[in-house]
Parts: C-alpha cells; sequence; structure tokens
C-alpha cells in the first residue's frame, strides 16, 4: 500500500525539468525540435540540420548518421565541416557547446528556472 502512494505522490510531482517531461521519447522530440530551430536560425541547410539534430538529439556518430541518410561517411564529415564554420567552432564538442551556450542564454527568464535542473521537493 505505500508504494503505491509513493508511486501515486511521484506522479505528482511537478517535474523540475519540461524537457525531461513525459519520459525519454518524449524528451528526445522535444531536444530535437529545439536543435533543429537552433540550426536554422544558424542558417544550416537542410541536410546540415539533419546531422547537426541526429548528432545533439540521439548522439549518432558520424558513421550511424551516414548509414540513416545513405550517404558516405566523407560527406558527413564535409557536412561538420561546414556546420563547424557556420556556428564557430572547431569539432563537435565546440558545436555541442555553442548549442547549449545559445539555447541557455536565450530562454526567456520566466520560463529559465523552468529549464534548470532543480531537486525534487521534498
Amino acid at each position: 500500500m505505500m508504494a503505491q502512494e509513493a508511486a501515486r505522490a511521484a506522479e505528482q510531482r511537478p517535474v523540475a525539468n519540461p524537457l525531461l517531461a513525459g519520459g525519454a521519447a518524449d524528451s528526445r522530440d522535444r531536444l530535437l525540435d529545439i536543435a533543429m530551430a537552433y540550426a536554422r536560425r544558424k542558417r544550416l541547410s537542410s541536410r546540415e540540420c539533419e546531422v547537426f539534430t541526429r548528432f545533439v538529439s540521439q548522439g549518432k556518430t558520424s558513421k550511424e548518421i551516414a548509414a540513416e541518410l545513405g550517404i558516405a561517411y566523407p560527406t558527413v564529415k564535409l557536412y561538420w565541416t561546414r556546420i563547424y564554420r557556420k556556428l564557430g567552432c572547431e569539432d563537435a564538442v565546440g558545436a555541442l557547446v555553442a548549442f547549449v551556450r545559445e539555447v541557455t542564454l536565450n530562454i526567456p527568464g520566466e520560463l529559465y528556472e523552468l529549464y534548470m535542473f532543480q531537486p525534487p521537493p521534498t
């Protein structure tokens, strides 16, 4: 009985980070939407957007992205070179840092706290 009550209380507890609300699949979809909006704002081509968003939202490697998109691995590397230039960075880590930095800095004030990781209420 206590386990059921605890489970119900956990379900009713507000999620500290709305990006994580609704489970892993929903959070990946939200992250994909955010990454796509960022890529478009940075004027990435449609293929560059696909490469970038698969990396950011799904953690795919360049080889996995090439296989999914049905293109050659060197082509994905070329897209990455273009992405780095457009984002003003030198590698994938720099691209991810640029993405996180800009998304974090551009969250409206009243929503900022919702997106911050906060400990669950006790």
